[in-house]
């Protein structure tokens, strides 16, 4: 339920946010997000099948959500640093 909710709010910032690296970046996470959650409805987890070394097991999800989230904190910080 909460997942639900997070990706609702997600959707009402990226239909109002102007700057497209941000908005690019929203999309991603909530891309990832929506990939997860469908991933627990249909098969009733998330598979986490890539496996590097001593790094913890992710998917293309969790890649989409992370590579999203650092660019929205680096579109924020690059916002923040030309006022």
């Amino acid at each position: 339920m909460l997942s639900i909710l997070v990706l609702i709010l997600i959707a009402v910032f990226v239909y109002f946010e102007k700057d497209f690296l941000r908005k690019l970046s929203l999309l991603a996470i909530f891309g990832g997000g929506l990939s997860n959650l469908i991933d627990r409805f249909v098969v009733g987890c998330v598979r986490d099948f890539i496996a590097i070394g001593l790094f913890p097991a992710f998917n293309i999800a969790d890649i989409a959500i992370t590579i999203g989230a650092l660019s929205l904190v680096l579109s924020l910080f690059k916002n923040r640093h030309h006022k």
